[in-house]
């Protein structure tokens, strides 16, 4: 990712389709409504859950059970519009140059550079005081790379080089020439599959990327101020280009790469790198990490004008008689609170569907907000929490009376409460093999005396031996400042190691032993941790991005899995698959197929975003 541009539900997950397995003869039927129950003034203000209550106002009718693999397709009443296909991506296959020459160009008109999409006006303004600046008398040859260049540097879209050289004498010649650069859009727009429009920018780049793109300080970005000309459809930007008195160069071949020797290395001005790529936001939308959604605390009660919608899905009880509740729950707000700028992304169940047991959240502050200039990573916040667990869900604050002050981890911060309490006690342990700094996981106990566990990832009580719950997303924090977790005399600012960033539910024991499991599915993702405050020589390194339920099982003994050390089949498991958001078929949808050249299959992804453990990463 872009410095520490960090999607938390990149991949945005299809369909999802529920699987109940269950050592059961069968399930309870479901009571018919009866009739005559209706109320003589219906109350409208009933949120209505399936299947155990009507519908306000309405009576029940008979259904019958239809086998829908044999049923016939509905023809639709109205047409419906085809849907859009994903716009194939033109990259620039082969290296281009030409020249614009802006001796006799009257004022600041535009001279395309050959046949490039490259406009260049002999006018630009300066960048401090934003008034006009001297223009250039002479010559500018521009030099687009192929797409394997760019790609090398980590470009998605366009790479080109720009050096001038002025007609005049070299008494009179400058360093450099304040010009106007433009670019077509839609040239743009075809390099990036349609994309660049709503998070392109423009960035300089040092030269010696072309030559040396691994270096990590050949990949420093520097983003310039550019607009939309509507007139011309160009996207410009003012730029002061390297400029020679020598002669300038003669144009590369059309079939000719740029290498080392080449125009981009043997002009009398070194010239500079403009790249016009995709970014991870934009005026369009962004795809950066979100935590708890914002939108969400908007409002609350009958006055918030949210449509609310909850489907319940019914789930067998064991011989126990206790069942996890699994509920769909829709809710328009949270589609509401969303605008073009925020990550719009839908929750891996749809937009505005959700479904969580629950997890705990700490959020952490960037970096360059802590000390660490330029840097795009995560720094330490201090002890804090969110729950959210049903109706036992808020911020969460320390019991003053309990814990170190001096803390430095969340087994020493004591005892937690919900800050509209409600009698439910959180406390933070340490020990779990879950992968995260002192292995911190948690323990809210409810009025009834219901335990629920989090980020444990193992069994409670038990050895570690049985079954991962993968039940923890991580992430690198740095911890510059002494005194701070994972701080380091020897490496001062640089300090830094694996913490949580969710714990989510994996266990839950009633007061009579009884447990319910959930497991998850995690992704992963890379980053350069460091690579902003280190003139981008960076590490790769690894981080939990999102995380989907995979199951629920339940009709179990703690004390019984304990013994067995996990190894019992419960009564009952609930089974949660989901798919790619994927446009093709079969095959072509595989996680690994998922790369920049079969990005038209993932059109709302951003995959050139996407980092792996080796590779090029900005």
């Amino acid at each position: 990712m872009r410095r520490r541009t960090r999607t938390f539900r990149s991949r945005v997950a299809g369909p999802v389709i529920l699987a109940l397995t269950a050592s059961l003869l069968g399930a309870p039927a479901v009571q018919a409504a009866q009739a005559g129950t209706e109320a003589s003034e219906a109350d409208f203000s009933k949120i209505w859950k399936p299947p155990h209550r009507p519908l306000p106002g309405t009576k029940p009718v008979k259904a019958t059970d239809v086998d829908v693999r044999k049923t016939k397709a509905v023809k639709p009443r109205y047409p419906v519009p085809a849907r859009t296909a994903a716009k194939p991506r033109t990259p620039f296959l082969e290296p281009a140059s030409g020249s614009a020459d802006l001796t006799g160009a009257p004022g600041t008109t535009p001279v395309q550079a050959g046949r490039l999409p490259v406009w260049v006006s002999p006018k630009g303004t300066t960048a401090r005081s934003g008034t006009a600046a001297e223009g250039l008398v002479g010559t500018v040859t521009a030099v687009r790379t192929d797409d394997r260049s760019a790609r090398e540097v980590g470009v998605n879209g366009a790479l080109f080089s720009l050096a001038a050289q002025s007609s005049g004498t070299s008494g009179t010649s400058r360093t450099a020439s304040h010009v106007q650069v433009g670019l077509d859009l839609a040239g743009l727009q075809a390099a990036t599959g349609g994309e660049f429009a709503y998070r392109g920018r423009l960035v300089t780049l040092p030269g010696c990327a072309l030559t040396t793109p691994k270096v990590p300080s050949c990949q420093v970005r520097t983003p310039l101020t550019t607009r939309y000309d509507k007139a011309t459809r160009r996207l410009v930007a003012d730029v002061a280009l390297p400029t020679a008195a020598a002669p300038a160069p003669s144009p590369v071949a059309g079939a000719g790469k740029p290498k080392a020797g080449s125009l981009l290395l043997a002009s009398p001005a070194a010239p500079m790198l403009l790249a016009a790529e995709t970014d991870s936001s934009g005026p369009g939308g962004t795809y950066e990490a979100t935590p708890l959604n914002s939108s969400q605390s908007w409002a609350s009660g009958g006055s918030s004008g949210a449509l609310t919608y909850d489907h319940a899905i019914q789930l067998p009880p064991t011989l126990g008689g206790t069942a996890p509740e699994v509920s769909l729950g829709y809710n328009s707000s949270s589609v509401d609170g969303k605008t073009s700028v925020t990550n719009a992304q839908a929750s891996w169940i749809g937009d505005g569907w959700d479904f969580n047991p629950g997890f705990i959240e700490r959020v952490y502050k960037p970096c360059d907000k802590a000390g660490i200039p330029d840097s795009g990573d995560a720094c330490w916040a201090g002890f804090n929490a969110s729950l959210s667990l049903g109706s036992h869900s808020g911020a969460l604050v320390r019991d003053d009376k309990a814990g170190s002050a001096t803390a430095t981890t969340d087994a020493a911060t004591g005892v937690w409460r919900l800050k509209n309490d409600d009698g439910t006690r959180v406390e933070f342990g340490s020990g779990a093999a879950n992968g995260v700094r002192d292995g911190a996981y948690a323990k809210v106990t409810d009025s009834s005396g219901t335990t629920y566990y989090f980020g444990v990832n193992h069994l409670p009580g038990g050895d570690k031996s049985d079954p991962t719950t993968n039940s923890v997303s991580s992430s690198p924090v740095y911890s510059p400042k002494s005194g701070q977790p994972c701080y380091d005399s020897a490496k001062g600012a640089g300090s830094w190691c694996t913490m949580w960033q969710r714990l989510y539910l994996d266990h839950v024991v009633d007061a009579h032993d009884n447990l319910t499991t959930y497991s998850w599915a995690p992704e992963t993702n890379w980053y350069k941790r460091g690579a902003g405050q280190n003139s981008g020589n960076g590490t790769m390194t690894e981080y939990t991005r999102a995380a989907t339920l995979k199951s629920i099982a339940y009709g179990q003994k703690l004390a019984d899995q304990v013994a067995a050390k996990g190894a019992l089949q419960p009564a009952a498991r609930v089974n949660f698959t989901v798919a790619e958001r994927c446009t093709a078929a079969g095959t072509a949808c595989d996680p690994a197929n998922r790369t920049v050249a079969n990005k038209a299959n993932w059109p709302d992804v951003p995959v050139d975003n996407e980092c792996k453990s080796t590779g090029t990463c900005v």
